[in-house]
């Protein structure tokens, strides 16, 4: 019987040796206890360096008391958690990983065992796919959707700050005429080169958004009155020297 149990082990070993996600046991305190290959050369990393490594030399976002008072206290008393956090390669590149958390007792301690995927790719996917759902496919700008989100939360942070704002609305006059004379493909162009001439002028801090065909707004914050029409002329000047 002991001789199954064994080779049962070995086999699980080797399973887990050459698996294509990281696995780590570490103890309570974060110290690295084993890890499969998988695991330190993703990081770039010898055994012999993991081994010597706390689980808080290579996560970026959770901090000590974070896990040992709130993550892994409550695993203890059930199955498993997931997690998602950034791990810094030893070269001091940062990947996304997500984190599949078990905990299991032995007689004299409590260790974990977290299986790590890395979710770089898929991140950057989702990076991307969020900032193509808040832009304008024309202009390049924030579009309706972002713009509005944007003017809401700046409402709110002025409201509980006691801050100032103003907001530029702007349309582009006789539009309609240049879609009709020249054609769309004009128009199109007409709207982006208007948009890159608009953000020249404007600074860093502010949200300039298209709102729907050639109707345009600006978000000013910390900005009073008199600096909006200063800004608001900026605009107009440069879009009529275009």
């Amino acid at each position: 019987m002991s001789i199954l149990v064994n080779t049962d082990e070995a086999l699980l070993r080797v399973m887990i040796e050459n698996a294509p996600d990281g696995f780590f046991i570490h103890d309570i305190e974060g110290k690295i206890i084993d890890a499969n290959k998988a695991a330190y050369e993703k990081l770039g990393y010898t055994k012999d360096e993991i081994l010597s490594m706390s689980v808080f030399d290579i996560e970026v976002n959770l901090d000590t008391e974070l896990l040992t008072k709130t993550v892994w206290p409550s695993i203890r008393h059930k199955e498993s958690s997931q997690v998602h956090g950034i791990h810094r390669c030893k070269d001091g590149a940062e990947i996304h990983v997500q984190v599949n958390i078990t905990c299991f007792k032995k007689p004299d301690q409590t260790l974990f065992l977290a299986l790590v995927r890395d979710i770089t790719a898929l991140e950057k996917i989702r990076t991307h796919l969020n900032k193509l759902a808040m832009t304008d496919e024309l202009t390049k700008i924030a579009n309706r959707r972002a713009f509005l989100a944007g003017l809401e939360s700046e409402i709110s942070f002025v409201e509980r700050n006691e801050d100032q704002l103003s907001l530029l609305m702007i349309d582009l006059d006789h539009f309609k005429l240049i879609n009709d004379q020249y054609g769309h493909t004009v128009g199109d162009e007409v709207l982006r080169q208007f948009a890159a001439t608009t953000k020249t002028v404007l600074r860093t801090e502010d949200l300039f958004g298209r709102l729907g065909g050639e109707e345009f707004a600006v978000l000013l914050r910390n900005t009073n009155l008199e600096l909006a029409q200063v800004l608001a002329e900026r605009i107009r000047a440069s879009i009529s020297n275009m």
